[in-house]
């Protein structure tokens, strides 16, 4: 398979997130709860200031054009999770963090034009995490006022693109619908500008706009096991420098989140026990790379008692693409987000407990 052939492959058309809902959820959503951000740990470390080490902050105020942010514009932001537990539980916990950002975006955010989408969400159809039912229970369930009626939740999924994806090839053409769009978004806010004046529409022609694309990682993994993890490389850097090129120019309002849906590395007592539990033909991998690990490594895992954070040609692909990465993980039973690399701020190192 090559790169041209990928894209002749049939298009992954828009669709709204607000149209995919049925008439019984609409009715039946109830609001529940929403996933609440603990700052537990902020009482052990008085003697300092939070703001220094805690994400909690960058968290609450969520997608911003502030370069100080973590979840800043211009950038490709990472969502990854360890090996350990539960495989379902830890693979939906993933996409959780990504939803909130999400459902805070639409309810803050005001269009510069009313048919102006300010999401698009590239999944694959048999993923829930980005669902409209679990946006509009997300939605629903926020403690942010005022509250939302299901009726003004849904009118906000209205200005969200979904673009279902199978393979590689239709992730590509997704990006290349989203790419066209932003480029129409941007030309729009141009004209904006000059028939209102740059001082009046300044604040409308830069809302940000949100890029979601979920398991990018694993459609990468699906073409190495039909050709080769060379070749399945060599397809996937191209598409990581497009969306690299796409974020810097409309870095004034895009930011791009790519949500892993695979795991990084495992937690082992002993570079042994990594060794030996390494799948079958990849242990003098593990071995090769155990202590190049591109420079990543989590607070909270000593290096000498952890595998290599990125033990696949995969893994750093993917990585290389990535400006800010955040690391979801257990420490003593507490869901824990870490940022281990920024690479355009000051960001690294930054956590804080997210149940």
């Amino acid at each position: 398979m090559s790169l041209t052939s990928a894209y002749f492959a049939e298009p992954a058309f828009p669709t709204l997130a607000s149209s995919l809902l049925g008439d019984s959820f609409r009715e039946t959503t109830k609001r529940t709860s929403r996933e609440t951000v603990h700052d537990d740990a902020l009482s052990r470390h008085d003697g300092q200031s939070s703001q220094e080490w805690s994400l909690k902050h960058d968290i609450e105020i969520g997608l911003r054009s502030d370069k100080d942010s973590i979840f800043r514009c211009g950038t490709i932001t990472g969502f990854s999770r360890l090996r350990e537990g539960n495989a379902d539980e830890d693979k939906a916990r993933v996409g959780e963090l990504p939803r909130y950002l999400l459902s805070a975006h639409l309810r803050r955010t005001i269009p510069s034009h009313p048919s102006e989408p300010r999401a698009f969400i590239i999944h694959s159809p048999t993923s829930s995490t980005f669902s409209p039912e679990a946006l509009l229970g997300s939605l629903l369930s926020s403690r942010d006022e005022p509250h939302l009626s299901h009726d003004e939740a849904i009118e906000l999924l209205d200005s969200v693109q979904t673009l279902s994806v199978l393979d590689f090839a239709t992730a590509i053409q997704a990006i290349s619908y989203v790419s066209d769009a932003l480029n129409q978004i941007q030309q729009q806010r141009n004209q904006l500008r000059q028939n209102q004046g740059q001082e009046s529409s300044s604040e409308s022609c830069n809302g940000p706009i949100l890029v979601i694309i979920e398991g990018i990682d694993t459609l990468a993994e699906g073409l190495i096991r039909t050709s080769s993890p060379l070749r399945g490389t060599a397809l996937l850097v191209p598409v990581l420098r497009t969306l690299t090129h796409l974020s810097r120019t409309y870095a004034s309002f895009l930011s791009i989140m790519l949500v892993n849906t695979r795991v990084l590395g495992s937690i082992y007592t002993n570079r042994n026990s990594n060794a030996s539990s390494a799948p079958p033909g990849q242990e003098q991998q593990v071995n090769a790379d155990g202590d190049r690990n591109e420079g990543l490594h989590s607070v909270f895992l000593h290096r000498a008692t952890s595998t290599a954070l990125l033990p696949t040609i995969l893994s750093r692909s993917i990585d290389q693409g990535i400006d800010t990465h955040l690391l979801l993980s257990k420490v003593n039973g507490r869901n824990v987000v870490e940022v281990i690399k920024d690479r355009v701020g000051r960001g690294l190192g930054r956590w804080c407990v997210c149940d």
